[in-house]
């Protein structure tokens, strides 16, 4: 009978488990015009898979006037002609988090 119950316990314990966490990786940057960004990249089924994003991505669609790019761990910043700089900070968040509200 005892054996019935533990039964019975683990198996509601694995019915009302949460759904395992997602992660998202996030491009958090402030514009040179002073509005603060944030954009969504990549999803992933673990933390340790949301960093692994990090190094595959590429710079696409770089504006014409960047003269250069730093990458430094997880920021990376663009170096404009007229002096002005760009950073964007990458960083990993639960899925259930959005950092834009």
């Amino acid at each position: 009978m005892t054996a019935l119950l533990v039964l019975g316990l683990l198996a509601s314990a694995s019915i009302s488990a949460p759904p395992p966490q997602t992660w998202t990786l996030w491009a958090h940057g402030t514009h040179p015009s002073g509005v603060e960004e944030w954009q969504r990249v990549e999803s992933a089924a673990s933390q340790a898979d949301c960093w692994a994003i990090l190094p595959r991505l590429q710079l696409m669609d770089v504006d014409a006037g960047v003269m250069r790019t730093v990458v430094e761990g997880h920021r990376t910043t663009a170096y404009y002609r007229d002096g002005t700089k760009y950073v964007v900070d990458f960083t990993c968040l639960p899925g259930s988090v959005d950092p834009r509200r």
